[in-house]
């Protein structure tokens, strides 16, 4: 199974892979500024930043909103910084995401697998792993199954778990 420093890690190793911006040089990681943590601080060639945070599975409505406190901090502490953030997650849902899109924040939805499989293609991760999450999966799917109706989010993460198998068992 992966962890979210898993995904930070690569995500901070290969910015253009997972974020799709070329020429972002991290410059921190789980950084600080007032009450408030971020996980991921790139520069870009023409001095902006680019703030991100990350969670592993379905985006929740704290790591929702996390990001907006996050700014504020940020700016207030570099008042004349250009700023743009991302949230990242594994899934994120049709309201999420339509929330994320009112308020100009820019968002990326990237599987699981494709941290695994491209993890496992650069030696991150070792061999066995491919072989534990595939099990960890399996064994989620059939615990999700047992129950007789899911919330509109626990229906997002059966699917995407389901997805998720049929993924890993090509």
């Amino acid at each position: 199974m992966i962890t979210e420093r898993d995904m930070q890690n690569l995500i901070k190793q290969y910015p253009e892979k997972f974020l799709g911006e070329t020429a972002l040089k991290c410059i921190g990681e789980e950084l600080t500024y007032g009450n408030y943590r971020f996980d991921l601080l790139f520069s870009d060639r023409h001095g902006g930043k680019l703030l991100v945070e990350i969670q592993k599975g379905t985006l929740d409505r704290t790591h929702h909103y996390k990001i907006l406190d996050y700014y504020d901090a940020y700016k207030t502490a570099h008042p004349t910084d250009f700023v743009d953030v991302m949230v990242i997650a594994n899934n994120i849902s049709a309201e999420r995401k339509e929330s994320l899109n009112k308020r100009g924040i820019e968002f990326k939805e990237i599987p699981e697998s494709k941290f695994i499989e491209f993890g496992c293609s650069i030696g991150y991760f070792d061999p066995q792993t491919r072989s534990n999450v595939t099990t960890y999966t399996h064994e989620r799917v059939e615990n999700m199954t047992d129950m007789k109706k899911l919330s509109p989010t626990k229906q997002l993460e059966y699917d995407y778990w389901q997805s998720f198998v049929k993924y890993l068992t090509q």
